[in-house]
C-alpha cells in the first residue's frame, strides 16, 4: 500500500508538473481503496508530501 500511494503522489505530481501546476493546486483528491485500514496506517506518506508545500485537499 505504501509503494502504491508514493506512486500514485509521483504520478500525480507529474501530470500537476506538466500543467505547470503543484500540489498545492489541488482542491480535492479522492482516495479509493479496498483496505481502509491499510490506506490509514500510510496516510503518512500524504501528509508528507502535501504539508511542505501548505495543501490542504478535501
Amino acid at each position: 500500500m505504501r509503494n502504491q500511494i508514493t506512486l500514485a503522489l509521483d504520478n500525480l505530481e507529474a501530470v500537476l508538473s506538466a500543467a505547470d501546476m503543484g500540489l498545492c493546486d489541488l482542491t480535492r483528491l479522492n482516495v479509493y481503496t479496498t483496505d481502509i485500514d491499510e490506506a490509514i496506517a500510510n496516510f503518512d506518506v500524504l501528509a508528507a508530501r502535501f504539508g511542505p508545500v501548505g495543501a490542504s485537499p478535501q
